[in-house]
């Protein structure tokens, strides 16, 4: 695989975890004010709402780390 390929795909798969990640962080900061103001019920609600940005971001990840793995694969044939 062409390594200017590879490069940019590695780049763009980490900023779409990265912007994942900080969705799953927005959730988190409104739950935990929630908790904060004892409204527990309602933060564990809000913090599920969580799951999809953190199960992308997984996958995103894990892309990632394949397209690395088999570029490492090839070089090293």
């Amino acid at each position: 695989m062409d390594r200017i390929i590879v490069d940019h795909s590695i780049r763009t798969i980490l900023n779409a975890a990265r912007r994942r990640f900080e969705a799953a962080a927005a959730i988190s900061h409104a739950a935990v004010a929630c908790a904060a103001a004892g409204q527990t019920a309602k933060a564990a609600t809000i913090a599920n709402g969580m799951d999809d940005d953190l199960d992308e971001a997984d996958q995103l990840l894990n892309a990632m780390a394949a397209i690395s793995r088999l570029t490492k694969e090839g070089r090293d044939r």
